[in-house]
């Protein structure tokens, strides 16, 4: 199976197999986290997408940790959110491709 790897902004190096935006669970994480009024809700979204973006829940924790190295051992929301949506708009991108 083919994969849409990619860089985000921060470093991280992704690789996520293809087909990902097809999938019902992404689907409905995305729109869960799309659609949150508060920051809470949509960090709960963002928590859904991830597990469906990394399959491999130690890929999903070296995600975090870059995040992490890059502000003291925090991870604050708003850059993990930026990074949620790099990774799917390169999903979005991939996919664009394919129509």
């Amino acid at each position: 199976m083919t994969a849409i790897s990619g860089k985000t902004s921060t470093g991280f190096e992704y690789s996520i197999p293809e087909g990902l935006q097809t999938d019902w669970n992404f689907v409905r994480a995305y729109q869960k986290m799309m659609r949150a009024k508060t920051d809470m809700d949509r960090l709960d979204g963002a928590s859904s997408l991830l597990e469906c973006i990394f399959l491999d829940r130690a890929e999903e924790e070296r995600f975090y940790k870059h995040l992490a190295e890059l502000h003291g051992g925090r991870v604050p929301i708003n850059d993990l959110f930026a990074a949620v949506r790099e990774i799917v708009a390169a999903i979005g991108a991939n996919s664009d491709t394919k129509n």
